[in-house]
């Protein structure tokens, strides 16, 4: 299984501990690390899977490992490989249990010398001989994959269901996401290819998640007989969902009078924005703008809009299952991030809504109290305006585990 060690060393660069060691590393995120590897051909499927799932059993790793060993361990980097090791044998049914541990073995010598060999031969047959006892436990207790603050946090039942928050988003992790990409032809239409056939793809497609596509079915029809004359996505990058608006063929002969706008803050993202909506030639003047923040708009976007997408910064807690570092970080801390940040932008862009005009608010975002402060702000903002609320919990077809939060508010 020589390919799976060259995997098992490229996905060590991503795990944690190796992190800690390269400063930029450390401060990026995964998913920014993770278009870097992209960008570069660096990562492919295989080492992608391995580094996933590690983050995704970070915290049952984390609880057998305390039980197996109280003392730490030199270099603390083979807590990675150990991590990647225990992620392996509970996710992967198809490959021989004997191989994948000679596999992580024989990786570990190679890496940190034959000396460390020993540690992991023995912690990794441990977790071969728990794997039935640890997958049931897993079945029963989902929210263990949480860890201990999140699952708490999220021990609420969820409206029309039998389970917890917790419950349902750790039942989320559990189950491996499918070997496909979700994408979006320039018909409009979404669809999930195989990896390889959407690099070779000869159409213009673009990768998107289904939960985007449901929040713009759900918007669409609510926006029939109002004004759509000048339409600003102001959180734009990647633009998904404002090519998917501008895609959807209820709007196509709306769309031929419609002036398109897309802001983003960051460059780089402006970047990818800006390729996307060229690849897909939907047409939108875009522009580099932090809303938010005090300073003016571009002329071009001092203009009252018809309708206002504003898929607000937020957690990301929502995305766990494609963001599973996030099972790493503080929740509440990554609330107090961003939660200013979020009233910032909404005070700034509800005057900019024309009259009869509406905005809608999005969110990568399944806490609850990161959406009731989203939601009471939009009250006080606009306390005579009726607030319709849509919540993306999941799909029940496998087509995406992502969960999204939206709310829209016609003026």
């Amino acid at each position: 299984m020589s390919h799976l060690s060259r995997d098992i060393e490229t996905a060590l660069a991503l795990l944690p501990e190796h992190r800690k060691k390269s400063k930029r590393s450390f401060v990026l995120t995964l998913d920014d690390i993770l278009d870097d590897y992209r960008l570069g051909l660096e990562l492919n499927a295989n080492a992608f899977d391995l580094c996933m799932h590690a983050y995704r059993f970070h915290h049952p790793f984390e609880a057998f490992w305390a039980q197996f060993r109280s003392k730490s361990v030199k270099p603390k980097e083979i807590r990675d490989l150990m991590l990647m090791g225990f992620a392996a044998l509970l996710s992967r049914n198809q490959a021989p249990v004997e191989a994948v541990v000679d596999t992580f073995v024989n990786t570990t010598k190679k890496v940190f010398g034959a000396h460390t060999a020993g540690l992991t031969n023995a912690f990794l047959r441990e977790v071969a001989r728990s794997r039935d006892r640890l997958r049931a436990q897993l079945s029963a207790h989902p929210e263990e994959m949480l860890g201990p603050v999140l699952a708490a946090r999220w021990d609420r039942p969820i409206a029309r269901s039998t389970e917890t928050l917790a419950a349902a988003m750790g039942r989320a992790l559990l189950v491996r996401p499918p070997a496909t990409i979700g994408a979006l032809g320039i018909d409009g239409a979404w669809s999930e290819m195989k990896s390889a056939h959407f690099l070779r793809q000869e159409e213009p497609r673009i990768a998107i998640d289904f939960s985007s596509v449901g929040f713009v079915r759900w918007l669409v029809p609510q926006l029939k007989g109002r004004p759509l004359g000048r339409v600003l996505d102001a959180c734009a990058a990647p633009g998904g969902k404002i090519i998917a608006f501008a895609l959807q063929p209820e709007l196509r002969d709306v769309m031929a009078s419609t002036e398109l706008y897309a802001t983003e803050a960051k460059f780089k993202r402006l970047t990818r924005l800006e390729q996307n909506l060229a690849k897909m030639s939907v047409r939108a003047k875009t522009a580099l703008h932090s809303w938010g923040e005090g300073s003016p708009p571009p002329p071009a976007l001092a203009e009252p809009f018809d309708l206002i997408l504003a898929d607000l910064p937020c957690t990301g807690l929502g995305t766990l299952a494609s963001k599973p570092d996030l099972l790493l970080e503080d929740p509440a801390e990554l609330l107090s991030s961003v939660a200013n940040l979020q009233v910032n932008i909404l005070r700034d862009l509800v005057g900019r809504v024309a009259p009869g005009g509406s905005l809608a608010v999005s969110l990568c975002s399944n806490d609850p109290e990161e959406l009731e402060r989203v939601t009471v702000e939009l009250g006080r903002l606009l306390p005579d305006k009726k607030l319709e609320f849509w919540t993306f919990c999941g799909d029940n077809e496998g087509r995406t585990s992502q969960w999204m939060a939206a709310w829209l508010v016609r003026l």
